[in-house]
């Protein structure tokens, strides 16, 4: 051995710029890659709209009904992640057409129902726009629902081919219409969102049926085994956007299209610091089944097998190690990004659309903050720990509006504090639990082996 000296590298062809260039765009078209596709095909739509001070009826009826298809869907979609999720690590993909089905009816049925008696009781817009908002809540809901599967099932490249055919689907009805009205418009985005969730059903039907289509409801009532599952998604939406509904509510801050459909002036900078927020998620989710996913199922594995503890020792050494990689991608790339668009925004370089900089400062600063907690977020479900999510999420909720309360008393200087400080408490304390677990790694693994029995 000593003989041989060669250099490794010669028989490894590393990739070429362009290559590597091209893998992290088809990683970021997966991770991201819709949430873009769709800011862009709502600025198409409004541009070909020619919307200019109406513009905030179309957004703000837009922006209920994805507030209102999330709190309908967050809940539906971690309790049929959850349960799938055992399902097809233990080969039953039957269940995945059956059971999606049962959720996909529910989550429609309920959102469009529970938007439209909202619409019709509190709302003075025309009663067709009042079916659209609902047929879009249902739209939105069945996506999300659809889309949260797909990403289940691997399949997250499919989902971004669907946005985009989704929407030059959409594109072209707007195109050959001439469309130019709000009603259009709103037709027109119902149209592509519900021809993405067609065609995302239609993949998983083609792939994973495996005998008779019937929608399955039994697993969406058994809230003992599900229930925390389902608390958790509730309270990590309401979490998120409950600034913005207070704000909405509060007669200081609020801007009203009439008594039920409302907007402020803290929707646009949230709307821009969360796309900025995305870029976070793509350099998570970039790595995630390599760093996260392979090592904890190649641990379970091992586990089940029993197989010799160094090589349980060995693939939580991997598990501990991606866990440390991401956090400090997170830390290096997307916090620096945070400090220089601070900096070109306080030197003038950029200049915001808004009067009150505070609020995008504050933004910015929790979205950071926001993004370890997505990332704990994450690493706890898998570990399976969603008795601590539920309790962080709900404190995520009570801080947020509490301090977003608070801060509309004091002043228009601290809008967007209490976004700031609720998602640094709850990245805190979720790193404080994660590296706690990761530290008893082995008796907390036993311990649920042997709770199960």
């Amino acid at each position: 051995m000593a003989g041989i000296s060669f250099r490794l590298e010669k028989y490894i062809k590393g990739l070429s710029i362009s290559e590597t260039i091209l893998k992290e765009l088809v990683a970021m078209s997966e991770s991201v890659g819709s949430w873009w596709l769709t800011i862009l095909f709502l600025c198409l739509t409004g541009w070909w709209a020619e919307l200019t001070t109406t513009s905030a009826y179309y957004i703000v009826i837009l922006t209920f009904a994805v507030v209102f298809s999330m709190y309908f869907s967050s809940p539906l979609t971690n309790l049929l992640g959850k349960y799938l999720s055992d399902q097809i690590y233990l080969g039953q993909y039957h269940a995945v057409v059956t059971s999606l089905s049962g959720t996909m009816l529910t989550g429609m049925l309920l959102s469009f129902g529970m938007s439209l008696l909202a619409a019709l009781f509190f709302s003075q817009i025309p009663f067709n726009h009042k079916i659209l908002f609902a047929s879009l809540t249902a739209s939105l809901t069945s996506l999300w629902i659809t889309t949260n599967l797909m990403s289940i099932l691997e399949q997250e490249r499919i989902a971004f081919f669907t946005f985009g055919i989704g929407f030059c689907l959409s594109s072209l009805f707007l195109l050959f219409k001439k469309v130019t009205g709000q009603t259009g418009i709103l037709v027109g985005i119902t149209i592509g969102f519900a021809f993405i969730t067609f065609f995302q059903f239609a993949f998983i039907l083609k792939g994973f049926n495996r005998g008779r289509i019937y929608p399955e409801f039994a697993f969406l009532f058994n809230f003992r085994d599900y229930y925390l599952e389902m608390l958790t998604g509730l309270f990590f939406t309401v979490g998120l956007w409950i600034d913005k509904i207070i704000f909405w509510l509060i007669s200081p801050t609020t801007h009203k299209i009439d008594s039920f459909f409302r907007y402020s002036d803290y929707d646009l900078p949230f709307f821009i610091a969360f796309t900025i927020f995305s870029l976070s998620q793509f350099l998570i989710l970039r790595t995630f089944k390599e760093d996260i996913r392979t090592p904890y199922q190649t641990f379970s594995q091992a586990l089940r097998y029993n197989l010799p503890l160094f090589r349980l020792d060995e693939e939580k050494y991997k598990l501990i190690t991606g866990y440390r990689k991401m956090l400090s991608t997170l830390t290096f790339i997307y916090g620096p990004l945070t400090l220089v668009i601070l900096f070109a925004v306080s030197v003038g370089i950029i200049n915001l659309p808004w009067s009150n900089p505070f609020v995008f400062h504050y933004l910015m600063m929790g979205t950071f903050f926001l993004a370890i907690f997505s990332l704990n977020y994450l690493f706890l479900q898998y570990l399976n720990r969603y008795d601590l999510l539920t309790l962080i999420c709900l404190s995520f909720a009570l801080l947020n509006a509490c301090g977003t309360i608070w801060g509309i008393k004091k002043g228009a200087e601290y809008n967007g504090c209490a976004f700031f400080i609720s998602s640094l408490v709850v990245a805190v304390i979720s790193s404080y639990y994660v590296h706690k677990i990761l530290r008893r790694w082995e008796y907390v693994i036993f311990k649920g082996v042997a709770d199960d029995f």
